[in-house]
């Protein structure tokens, strides 16, 4: 059931990035994000890079809400592309 929910979330979150020239990406490894994006993004389930979001699965579906991971993502990216003036921290 959890995995289902994932895989929904994941495709629901796909779909709308586009609409905010997001992407996103499911497809790297934990080592192959840490390659990348350096050792601090290792525990993250996921994170936002410019206009790209990197979903890490093997994190995300480890932990509590990380079904919903891929939503989270995508509220900071839209947050981000709005160039809004937020002055508070986002988690």
């Amino acid at each position: 059931m959890a995995e289902k929910v994932f895989q929904k979330n994941m495709e629901f979150a796909k779909k709308h990035s586009q609409m905010y020239g997001l992407e996103i990406d499911d497809t790297m490894s934990t080592e192959e994000i840490v390659s990348k994006y350096g050792e601090e993004s290792r525990k993250a389930s996921g994170l936002v890079i410019d206009n790209k979001i990197i979903i890490n699965k093997e994190v995300a579906k480890g932990s509590i809400n990380g079904e919903n991971v891929a939503n989270h993502e995508l509220l900071h990216g839209i947050l981000k592309a709005s160039k809004a003036n937020i002055t508070q921290d986002l988690v």
